[in-house]
């Protein structure tokens, strides 16, 4: 079906999906989706354009009674974690909770290292990213960033990018589940001492709560290409 153009036009144009949501719909993968619309001739969204559109299909959650309850008094996700999730502040959050008649819990409630208010967090983050609807950070990936997310698509491993971490204001370039971290590092700008530190300080932390984090940096994918450098790093620890 992603041959036919007209089919393909609906899915990206019409319904909005991304090019990794057809990928998993057909069950092919992303670069063959992205081949084939590149062969249609069908102009590809820009990444503002993506963002734009993940902006508004999560605006819409926050503003959903049931989801806003579900979250909230089913998950017993905070008002802080919601508004990171939704990918606003959390004022929008508790102002539709008042216009619901949500009620606010006491403060003072379960802390962040909680196991299953953390285990919850992350299948509501997993759930909307399969979706297309995490917004996250948004921020515009470096190239090397995207060349290393387009590897982990093609070997059809199921990642998130710019997971962060609620409470540290970490930020790790890729989760590929269920507990391998992924830092795509620049040779200039991690060379800095600031920045040594602050990535020592994140790899410290992801060692302490039962991640593995597998580092990459620039100079090695110009030298050998991201694809290599994840199958033969990521691939192996998955097996």
């Amino acid at each position: 079906m992603y041959k036919d153009k007209m089919w393909l036009e609906e899915q990206y144009y019409t319904k909005k999906l991304s090019l990794l949501q057809i990928a998993k719909i057909t069950g092919a993968s992303y670069s063959t989706i992205h081949n084939w619309v590149s062969r249609h001739k069908l102009p590809i969204r820009s990444r503002s354009e993506g963002c734009k559109i993940r902006w508004q299909s999560v605006e819409q959650l926050y503003k959903s009674e049931d989801w806003l309850r579900e979250q909230y008094c089913v998950n017993q996700l905070s008002t802080i974690e919601i508004a990171q999730i939704a990918g606003c502040g959390e004022t929008s959050i508790t102002n539709w909770m008042k216009r619901f008649g949500i009620s606010r819990r006491a403060s003072g409630g379960k802390p962040w290292n909680n196991k299953i208010r953390r285990k919850k967090f992350g299948e509501v983050i997993k759930r909307l990213h399969a979706e297309g609807r995490y917004k996250g950070t948004c921020q515009s990936p470096t190239s090397i960033e995207t060349a290393t997310d387009k590897a982990l698509s093609d070997l059809d491993i199921s990642h998130t990018a710019e997971y962060v971490i609620l409470g540290r204001g970490y930020r790790y370039d890729q989760l590929v589940y269920p507990n391998i971290l992924i830092e795509v590092q620049g040779d200039y700008w991690h060379s800095s001492e600031k920045a040594r530190v602050r990535d020592a300080e994140k790899a410290k932390w992801a060692a302490q709560n039962g991640y593995r984090l597998i580092t990459i940096w620039e100079h090695e994918i110009k030298a050998r290409g991201a694809k290599q450098l994840v199958m033969e790093r990521v691939l192996g620890r998955l097996i």
